[in-house]
């Protein structure tokens, strides 16, 4: 299983090649910060487009670069622990069984080098 780091809210994203236009949400810092922006969502967004064929979701995929290469990003342990358990409180709620199925130490998507370090100082703690 991959767990797909901000899946939900990258899926809403519009990406054009002159401009990185893309609705503020505190995630997206990690994809600004990067040394290519365009190419690590278009990166981000080819996994996610395999994922959701693999699960049968429907999802367009006309405004992805699929030739899109960049660097890795590096995110912290601390601040995918945290997103693996707000996961696992949004699964308990929606859907208790896979809930259960989570690994304690989740794949995190290729595109992200996991590095030491608490939750990142953007993340919005609900």
């Amino acid at each position: 299983m991959i767990t797909s780091l901000v899946a939900g809210e990258m899926t809403t994203c519009r990406v054009s090649q002159s401009t990185l236009s893309i609705p503020y949400h505190s995630q997206l810092i990690r994809f600004q910060n990067a040394p290519q922006p365009l190419s690590a969502i278009n990166m981000y967004l080819k996994r996610v487009y395999d994922e959701a064929c693999t699960r049968g979701y429907c999802f367009t995929a006309s405004k992805i670069d699929f030739t899109a290469t960049a660097e890795r990003i590096p995110v912290t342990h601390g601040q995918v622990q945290y997103e693996r358990t707000h996961l696992d409180e949004k699964l308990a709620q929606r859907d208790p069984k896979r809930s259960l199925l989570l690994p304690l130490e989740p794949e995190v998507h290729p595109l992200f080098t996991v590095v030491a370090g608490d939750r990142e100082a953007w993340e919005k703690v609900s």
